[in-house]
């Protein structure tokens, strides 16, 4: 659960700087709109394919081995809890800068954005949750630890299990 708490810290921090984004839009062309938006802020097309990086890594399973094999350790330990924090400071900061612009020239399809935006937040957290949650949340759930391998019982993502795996050895040293 912690992990969706930063997650939500991360997704508002970035929604306001949005939002600072979408007013500084606003105060220097008072003509921009949704339409006009990207002409104003290219930057935007890059946040929008940056969005897409944390999907592409966990669909390529090779590209994520290879990452953690050859980044920091602490990336290794939280490569999910990262993907997520990056997703959603992309995702917020899109929605915030967007939402600020089609409120303030009330755009027809501000409301649908509006709830679109929410409903996307949504799912992030849920998807993340279901992906972090730990091996042994319930009575389903079996982890049994036969010095340092961990079979797994239950339909959970194996982050879990390496990282229970990573603090015993980092804990009681590898034998």
């Amino acid at each position: 659960m912690a992990q969706s708490a930063i997650t939500v810290l991360v997704y508002l921090v970035f929604f306001f700087l949005g939002a600072l984004e979408g007013n500084r839009l606003r105060k220097k062309d008072p003509e921009v709109n949704l339409d006009s938006m990207l002409k104003q802020a290219p930057h935007l097309y890059i946040l929008v394919m940056a969005a897409l990086l944390p999907i592409l890594i966990g669909l390529y399973p090779s590209l994520n081995i290879w990452i953690t094999r050859n980044g920091p350790y602490l990336l290794d330990l939280y490569m999910m809890q990262v993907r997520f924090a990056l997703l959603a400071s992309i995702i917020g900061y899109l929605s915030g800068a967007c939402l600020i612009v089609a409120f303030k020239t009330h755009d027809k399809s501000r409301n649908l954005l509006a709830t679109g935006s929410a409903i996307l937040f949504f799912i992030i957290i849920s998807i993340q949750w279901w992906h972090t949650r730990p091996v042994t949340a319930g009575k389903s759930y079996q982890l049994r630890s036969h010095q340092f391998m961990v079979e797994q019982t239950a339909n959970t993502d194996g982050t879990r299990a390496n990282e229970m795996i990573h603090r015993q050895i980092i804990l009681h040293g590898a034998r």
